[in-house]
């Protein structure tokens, strides 16, 4: 009987430790809403606006742009896997022209500490390809943090309340010296904490593993 419940806590340990060096995502979809609403605007929305937007600035002439956007057919980003503009989001209309987001490759990542990685995002313009990922001179990846506000200008950021996140990423627009800030607004599916789900599970077996004990006793 003792041999069995050392094996048997033996294979628990085993088991809590590929659930903690595990790098199973807490988050697989983040969803945009409602759908686009034309057309360009001058000025920009409000950082906490409830509703995702593109912010693009010429630097030659110091003004900027904002554009409203939402879902496509599958509602905003899927992690892992490439995804048309008309999946990831609407055909929107930017200086008169047909724009949209896609993804290339394996799509936008995500890793164990929620880490965003956008290096395969693409931007269509007006029939043109622009690397807005990892050939857009800026920082490709969107730590998660818990307060927004402590972000400072132009720096990368998203974070989670309510199963609601708010997403920003700052990268070059369409011209070498533009600047373009995308805001991503919505409901992140499977939003459980990592740390969470595995004590969740690491509970449920150390229950069994009492109960067990228990009957051979």
């Amino acid at each position: 009987m003792c041999i069995t419940l050392i094996k048997l806590k033996s294979w628990l340990l085993l088991i809590l430790f590929c659930l903690f060096t595990s790098t199973v995502n807490a988050v697989s979809m983040l969803t945009l809403p409602g759908s686009f609403q034309p057309p360009g605007i001058d000025g920009t929305f409000s950082d906490d606006a409830e509703f995702s937007w593109i912010k693009h600035r010429f630097t030659s002439q110091n003004s900027y742009f904002s554009w409203r956007f939402g879902g496509g057919t599958d509602g905003g980003v899927i992690f892992d896997q490439s995804q048309a503009y008309t999946e990831m989001t609407d055909v929107m209309t930017m200086f008169n022209n047909p724009a949209g987001f896609y993804s290339v490759g394996n799509g936008l990542s995500i890793d164990q500490n929620n880490t965003i990685n956008m290096s395969n995002l693409r931007m269509s313009h007006s029939g043109i390809i622009y690397d807005v990922g990892s050939g857009s001179g800026f920082d490709a990846f969107i730590p998660y943090v818990d307060d927004l506000s402590s972000l400072l200008e132009r720096e990368n950021g998203w974070s989670i309340t309510n199963g609601n996140y708010h997403l920003f990423y700052n990268t070059r627009g369409i011209c070498a010296d533009c600047e373009m800030t995308i805001h991503m607004y919505g409901a992140a599916v499977s939003s459980v904490p990592v740390p969470a789900s595995i004590w969740l599970i690491g509970s449920g077996l150390i229950s069994l593993f009492g109960f067990v004990k228990r009957r051979k006793n």
